[in-house]
């Protein structure tokens, strides 16, 4: 049997081989989670201007009226700071900018907090628990 590939695209090319970012916002607490973002997007195929991160969902309003952010990656909650304050939060910005790009960074996984972030419409989700394993 033989196979080929004639006439099936790649999926590598369906997708654009550089990003190019204007601005992009991180709310991450973890410095582990924080130091995976940061590298995944120096990689060379993210094209970013200008990095942007705060380490309170609370200021995640106060800095997009000044610097509007193409893309957001943020936690649901900083220090201090409830669930319910991230998901205010992730409602405003999704309601002022509805085509925007959201991604929910979380080491929660409770189902009904998922279905809520999906039935509030976020792009993405990803989960930053960390197990350790001996």
């Amino acid at each position: 049997m033989t196979l080929s590939t004639e006439g099936i695209e790649p999926i590598s090319n369906a997708v654009p081989k550089v990003w190019h970012i204007e601005t992009v916002l991180i709310m991450e607490t973890c410095p582990m989670v924080l130091a995976g973002i940061r590298h995944l997007l120096a990689q060379p195929y993210f094209q970013i201007k200008h990095w942007l991160e705060v380490s309170m969902v609370v200021d995640i309003p106060h800095i997009i009226k000044r610097h509007e952010a193409d893309l957001v990656i943020m936690e649901l909650s900083g220090e201090g700071e409830s669930i319910l304050d991230g998901l205010k939060i992730i409602n405003q910005y999704l309601a002022n900018w509805p085509s925007a790009s959201l991604i929910v960074c979380t080491a929660l996984t409770d189902d009904r907090l998922l279905k809520q972030l999906v039935a509030m419409g976020f792009m993405a989700f990803i989960s930053s628990r960390i197990r350790y394993r001996p």
